[in-house]
């Protein structure tokens, strides 16, 4: 259910005890992932949403008026914030300037693992590189079109955390590592766009 970088999309979240569906704007039906994997995707999606709403980092956030976000509009979350755990831990530090230095500091180099979905470095090893944080996803292709061999138009990248997360496609260019919360140790896998772009 890969989708095409210009693509309109839009993710609906429905019963997600049961599943989560990708779904174009035309209504089709493009993959669908288990319970477990839905609930997870569901509980990082509402992080993400409260982030961009707010505009603060995953690592600088007010979690006592984000839970007042999800009780009205994610009442699920805390519930699943139980069964996983919270996917942007903060750092507690009695010094708050100083714990937001600190973290910055930290993230400021990114570690990342790519892999060859398709091309012709299908099979090789893994390749990794650092990256600043300010990385934007459009450099981020630029990076993958030169390395993998893919044309830039065509590349699509997804990425997960950790191996139980499910991927998530990084689409808009202009958009940095903090937005889709990518993190050190992440895995970016690199494929090629079956799709042709509207002219």
């Amino acid at each position: 259910f890969f989708f095409n970088d210009t693509a309109t999309t839009e993710i609906y979240t429905e019963q997600i005890v049961g599943s989560v569906r990708c779904v174009q704007e035309t209504g089709t039906q493009l993959g669908r992932y288990d319970r477990k994997d839905s609930e997870i995707y569901y509980l990082r999606s509402t992080f993400e949403e409260y982030f961009k709403i707010v505009n603060r980092p995953h690592y600088d956030y007010d979690f006592e008026d984000l839970m007042k976000y999800c009780d009205t509009n994610h009442p699920r979350i805390k519930e699943l914030i139980q069964k996983y755990g919270n996917p942007y831990e903060l750092i507690k530090d009695q010094d708050n300037s100083q714990q937001k230095s600190q973290s910055t500091q930290k993230q400021s180099v990114v570690n990342l693992k790519f892999i060859a979905g398709s091309g012709p470095l299908v099979g090789k090893d893994p390749i990794k590189k650092k990256f600043p944080e300010s990385t934007t996803i459009g450099w981020l292709k630029n990076f993958s079109s030169k390395t993998f061999k893919i044309p830039q138009s065509k590349v699509v990248l997804l990425y997960h955390t950790e191996p139980k997360d499910p991927f998530i496609e990084l689409e808009e260019d202009m958009k940095d590592f903090l937005f889709y919360g990518i993190r050190n140790n992440g895995e970016i896998v690199v494929d090629e766009s079956v799709l042709v772009k509207d002219k």
